[in-house]
């Protein structure tokens, strides 16, 4: 992208539509396994505000899903939830969903949060139109608390 697109794309506003789920670590994790094996890695990247960690699973090799683990997101404490951990950007690759791959990481993402932070609160943000993904938050046990529909500018909240 040139630089000119990106000073655009940056004094544009942004929308943000997101449904925002809610996982209390008090609860029991549920062993959701997937139907075919999985080896999951984990990386810690750094960011502006913080750190995540990416979660990458792996089938003889071959990804099949990616999902990223975020604290300190502006986002987050826009929404209301501070410096909990978030969920999201969750990827399946098309040959493998309807596996239970989705949820057996997610189940993985909250074991990871429970020997982190023991207690507490995980944050999920799925988009509207993603209803596999929500079907999949019902499944390990995740609350939806609302829908958000707010715009930003440079990363701040201009509308809500």
């Amino acid at each position: 992208m040139s630089i000119l697109r990106k000073i655009a794309h940056a004094l544009t506003p942004q929308k943000v539509d997101v449904m925002v789920y809610e996982y209390d670590l008090a609860n029991p994790i549920p062993p959701i396994q997937a139907t075919i094996p999985l080896d999951i890695k984990v990386r810690e990247e750094k960011t502006v505000l913080g750190k995540r960690f990416v979660f990458f699973a792996y089938n003889d090799g071959n990804l099949t899903n990616r999902v990223d683990l975020v604290t300190d997101t502006m986002l987050a404490g826009q929404l209301g939830f501070g410096d909990r951990p978030v969920m999201g950007n969750g990827t399946t690759k098309e040959p493998y969903r309807g596996k239970n791959i989705l949820g057996h990481v997610l189940c993985h993402v909250l074991r990871f949060c429970k020997q982190q932070h023991s207690t507490g609160k995980v944050y999920a943000l799925i988009t509207p139109d993603n209803h596999a993904s929500m079907k999949v938050m019902d499944k390990i046990g995740c609350s939806l608390l609302y829908r958000a529909k707010l715009y930003r500018l440079f990363g701040l909240v201009i509308y809500k």
